[in-house]
């Protein structure tokens, strides 16, 4: 079986996994491509190796920059102007990843087709009445037959694929110098998940160090100290800057006489994870062991929609006399930079404190006559269902328009919210920490991350690359 440009497919695997949501198919274990043995320090970043062709050395070279630091999302929209000002070179960049990726979805099926015994004879069978056969949700749009016929793309499809060829070696030769296998367990963990190789995985999360103008990772991986312990609990690996905070944070709770009631109470905690922030749009201090997370389900980080919505109720309840006129979406610190660590932290804890005990009433009066769908004619009623209903949509329990289908799980985590509210760390712990010199998420201006403590600065980086400082994109997919 073959169909237009099948000899590329090892290529074009390698294109879709530098996506977001590509990286985690099974894009590559779908085309079969090998693991590259390639020797540490085979190439350096921004040196790509190859043969010249003929594209322009300039044009060559910013692709080159736009391959480390976004996706094909971002190389098919319209910033590939920026790779060139020849018109030509546009020109080419655009059809390959349009016409070629296009041609991959449809290769892709064919082969998990043959996998299960299925030939397929005819060529003119559209990708999309072969994922229906298939049974599968791979990537819809519309397939071309013959991705060869533009004659700019044949110019250049070689020399293209030669800079994503390299880049994979660039890629795996930097993976093999994160040598620590406590910290190597982090990436083998998350490939995994997605079903790829940890080295894959290194390459979707590597272009969030080289956004922030972390061109060497690895070595900045390699300062992280596996294997720490934290209150007597493993924590995984730590920067030496937050591994001296919490050393720090352990003997305040030893003066403070509370460092065995802490302990016992903890029930989780990590410090480094190889990730972008959850938003997909920086590098959370987690990828470079800087920050620790205390118990995050049950002190989780309120931001974006949810917090909005938080908000509004907060502003509905202080109205009506049963409310603080704190916000998520606002700053808690105190005005008086005179204060103590301690009493930042008690503040802090304070106002979070108020706020969780807010939604908790709120929740307590209104959740279950709305789950059950029934009036019982409580004050404000009327006036707190679609407040309600706001901040059931904003944190996934439906969708709109939609009440009655219901995400059990997402429920599940507001009830438990209902129960024990926004924040159940002991107050000491905030103490500690924030005497040790960390920056606790609860000082977060536009959110609230409770479970939060992060060494200052939390992502130290250098200077973005030139092919980064740019207008920002619009992010439709995030």
């Amino acid at each position: 079986m073959s169909t237009p440009g099948a000899t590329e497919g090892g290529r074009l695997a390698r294109v879709l996994g530098y996506g977001d949501k590509a990286a985690r198919g099974p894009a590559d274990a779908a085309l079969g491509y090998a693991n590259l043995a390639v020797g540490q320090g085979a190439l350096a970043a921004g040196s790509p190796a190859g043969t010249q062709g003929g594209m322009p050395p300039a044009a060559r070279q910013r692709l080159w920059c736009r391959i480390q630091t976004g996706d094909p999302e971002v190389l098919e929209s319209q910033a590939v102007t920026d790779l060139s000002r020849d018109a030509e070179v546009d020109q080419v960049l655009k059809e390959y990843f349009r016409r070629y990726r296009g041609e991959l979805r449809r290769q892709l099926v064919l082969e998990a087709l043959e996998r299960r015994g299925i030939h397929v004879v005819r060529t003119d069978v559209p990708a999309e009445e072969l994922e229906v056969f298939l049974g599968t949700e791979t990537v819809r749009g519309p397939v071309l037959t013959d991705a060869l016929r533009i004659p700019l793309v044949r110019a250049h499809v070689d020399e293209i694929g030669e800079l994503f060829d390299d880049y994979d070696k660039l890629v795996q030769s930097e993976y093999a110098r994160i040598t620590e296998p406590g910290n190597r367990k982090e990436f083998d963990g998350r490939a995994k998940e997605q079903k790829i190789l940890p080295w894959q995985y290194y390459r979707w999360v590597r272009k969030f160090y080289f956004r922030r103008g972390i061109t060497d990772a690895p070595a900045r991986i390699n300062q992280i100290v596996p294997n720490v312990r934290f209150l007597g609990r493993h924590v995984g690996g730590a920067h030496p800057d937050l591994l001296g905070i919490l050393t720090r944070a352990e003997r305040a709770l030893q003066a403070m006489g509370a460092k065995a009631q802490v302990a016992n109470s903890i029930k989780t905690a990590y410090c480094f994870v190889p990730r972008p922030k959850n938003n997909l749009v920086g590098l959370s201090p987690h990828a470079l062991g800087r920050a620790i997370d205390i118990d995050a389900a049950r002190n989780p980080h309120v931001t974006g929609k949810s917090a909005t919505a938080i908000d509004s109720i907060l502003a509905w309840l202080e109205g009506r006399g049963l409310a603080k006129p704190w916000r998520i979406k606002s700053t808690f610190e105190p005005v008086n930079f005179s204060t103590t660590p301690e009493r930042e932290a008690e503040i802090l804890v304070e106002k979070m404190t108020d706020v969780s005990d807010s939604l908790r009433h709120f929740l307590g009066t209104y959740l279950d006559d709305w789950i059950a769908q029934t009036s019982t004619g409580k004050p404000g009623e009327a006036e707190a269902r679609p407040l309600l209903e706001e901040f059931l949509i904003a944190n996934g329990v439906f969708k709109p328009g939609k009440p009655q289908q219901l995400n059990g799980k997402k429920l599940a985590e507001i009830q438990r919210i209902r129960r024990v509210g926004l924040i159940t760390m002991h107050l000491e712990l905030f103490k500690a920490m924030k005497i040790a010199g960390a920056r606790l998420g609860l000082e977060f201006i536009t959110a609230k991350d409770t479970m939060h403590f992060e060494a200052k600065p939390a992502v130290p980086g250098g200077t973005p690359p030139p092919c980064t400082r740019r207008k920002p994109l619009k992010r439709s997919r995030q």
